[in-house]
């Protein structure tokens, strides 16, 4: 299991690491208690793409927080 960053803090430029072994690349990710909001930012709003739970993220590495 993946230690969380703080949680409601937005990520960008992240690679999520799924438990299946699968890498991701997302321009902005919103970190939930029991997931993350995958999406991007746009004139400094982020907008909603999607949702991964939890138990399919293995690892988030990231390096810029709003």
């Amino acid at each position: 299991m993946w230690e969380k960053p703080n949680k409601n803090k937005i990520l960008e430029n992240v690679n999520i690491f799924y438990t299946d072994g699968k890498i991701d690349f997302f321009k902005a990710i919103f970190v939930l208690e029991n997931g993350v909001i995958i999406g991007r930012i746009k004139d400094n709003k982020f907008i909603n793409c999607g949702f991964i739970p939890i138990f399919n993220i293995k690892y988030i590495n990231g390096n810029k927080k709003k």
